[in-house]
C-alpha cells in the first residue's frame, strides 16, 4: 500500500453551473465534491475504508493515517489540522524510532514505549502527551473493530518531565506595576518625542488582552454586537482560526464557535479596558454590529503576527520581560489572584474548561501564598 502523506490535504470552495460546492483535494491532488463539508466528509470516510485492506501486515502509519479520515466528520477543521500535523511530524516522518512502517501485529506496550521514549530526546512532554492522546484514541478504534491487537497500550507511561529533551518553561506574569507600566507605552515617546504607541491599534488591542484576559483569538473576532459599554461588558461567543487555504500552503483566517463552550462567557470590563474599546470606536468608522472591535489602522481585521511584533517591541521599549501574548491573559489571571478573587472565578473569566487548569497555571503563586501564610502565622505565635 503506498504510503499516504498526513496533513497536507486542503478545503476550498469552487462554484459550477452556478452552485457552490465544497472541495477537499487531498495530498495526491484527488479532490472530492459535495453540498456541504459534512457531505464531504461522509464521502471520504467511505473512500479510506474501500482503500485500506486490513491485514497483519498493514502498516501502523497508513493505519493511522486513515483513521484520521474517519475522524474529519467527528472533530472541528481546526482540529482535525492539528492532529495532522502531529501525525505527520511525530509519526510518518519521525526518523527517531519508525513506529509508522511497524506492521499492526506487531504492536505491543514494549513498541509504544520505547516510541514514548525515543521521542523524549526531541521534544517536550506537552508535545509526547498530545501525540499519545491522539494514538489512543486511534488504537481504542482499532480495538473496537477487531483490526488491531488488544491491550497494546496497556501500562505505557509517557515519560516524566526530568527526563525530557525540552523541559515545561513558567509562564511570566506581569505584576501590578509592571501591568501599570504596560500601560503607560500608550506615552512612551522616540528619540523624537514623539509618541510612538499612542495611535497603535495594535498596542491597545495587546492593553486590552491584558485587562480581559482575552485570547488573542477571542480579541481579533470580538464584534460590536457582543460590546456592552453601558453594562461595561463584552460576550464572548467567536474566535479566530486559521485553515490551510486551497494551496495548502497559505493560511486562511475564519471566525468560529470557541472549542469549548465554557469559552463562551462575559467578562466584566474594568476602566482601562472600556478606555481602549473608546479608542477603537473612534478610530474606526464602521462600528455595526457585526463589524470587528480592534482592527488595523486601514479598517482591516488585526494580524496576529503583527500584533506579536508589536508586543516584543513594547516589551523592548519599556524594559519588561520578553511576553508573549499569552503571558498577557495569564498576567490578567495572576493580578487578579493576586487581589483575592477566588480561583473559580478566575477561571471562569479565563474560560478554561476546568478549573484543574487554572489551578495548574497559577500553583507557584498559590504556593508562595502558602509560604507567606505559614511565615506569618508562626510568626505571630512567635512575636506573641
Amino acid at each position: 500500500m503506498a504510503k499516504r502523506k498526513n496533513g497536507e490535504g486542503c478545503w476550498y470552495t469552487q462554484t459550477i453551473n452556478g452552485t457552490k460546492y465544497y472541495v477537499f483535494r487531498d495530498a495526491n491532488r484527488k479532490k472530492t465534491y459535495g453540498r456541504t463539508q459534512k457531505e464531504v466528509k461522509e464521502k471520504l470516510a467511505k473512500k479510506a475504508k474501500q482503500n485500506l485492506t486490513i491485514s497483519e501486515k498493514t502498516l501502523f502509519g497508513d493505519y493511522i493515517s486513515n483513521w484520521l479520515t474517519f475522524k474529519q466528520n467527528e472533530v472541528e477543521q481546526t482540529t482535525y489540522e492539528a492532529y495532522g500535523d502531529l501525525i505527520n511530524n511525530m509519526i510518518i516522518k519521525y526518523k527517531g524510532y519508525n513506529l509508522a512502517n511497524k506492521q499492526i501485529a506487531s504492536l505491543n506496550p514494549r513498541v509504544f514505549q520505547a516510541y514514548l521514549n525515543s521521542l523524549a530526546s526531541k521534544y517536550s512532554r506537552a508535545s509526547i502527551t498530545k501525540i499519545w492522546a491522539i494514538i489512543k484514541q486511534c488504537i481504542k478504534y482499532g480495538e473496537n473493530q477487531h483490526e488491531l491487537p488488544q491491550n497494546s497500550t496497556y501500562m505505557v507511561k509517557v515519560p516524566i518531565e526530568s527526563k525530557v529533551a525540552h523541559k515545561k518553561k513558567e509562564v511570566p506574569f506581569l505584576s501590578i506595576d509592571q501591568a501599570d507600566t504596560f500601560y503607560d507605552v500608550l506615552n512612551y515617546r522616540d528619540t523624537n518625542n514623539v509618541k510612538r504607541y499612542w495611535h497603535s491599534n495594535n498596542a491597545h488591542a495587546l492593553i486590552l488582552i491584558l485587562y480581559t484576559g482575552m485570547r488573542v483569538g477571542e480579541m481579533i473576532a470580538l464584534k460590536w454586537k457582543n460590546v456592552d459599554l453601558n453594562k461595561r461588558s463584552i460576550y464572548i461567543e467567536e474566535t479566530a482560526a486559521t485553515l490551510k487555504g486551497a494551496d495548502g500552503e497559505k493560511r486562511v483566517e475564519i471566525d468560529k464557535a470557541p472549542k469549548t463552550p465554557s469559552s463562551i462567557r462575559t467578562i466584566p470590563l474594568p476602566q482601562r479596558a472600556v478606555e481602549m474599546i473608546e479608542y477603537f470606536a473612534k478610530v474606526d468608522k464602521s462600528t455595526e454590529p457585526d463589524d470587528y472591535v480592534c482592527v488595523s489602522s486601514n479598517g482591516t481585521k488585526l494580524n496576529r503576527r503583527n500584533v506579536s511584533r508589536t508586543l516584543s517591541s513594547i516589551c523592548k521599549d519599556m524594559n519588561l520581560p520578553n511576553l508573549n501574548i499569552h503571558a498577557l491573559r495569564h498576567s490578567y489571571g495572576s493580578i487578579l489572584l493576586s487581589q483575592g478573587i477566588e480561583i473559580k472565578i478566575i477561571s471562569e473569566l479565563l474560560g478554561h474548561s476546568d478549573i484543574s487548569v487554572t489551578y495548574n497555571i497559577y500553583i507557584g503563586i498559590k504556593e508562595e501564598d502558602k509560604q507567606s501564610a505559614v511565615e506569618t502565622a508562626f510568626d505571630k505565635i512567635q512575636g506573641s
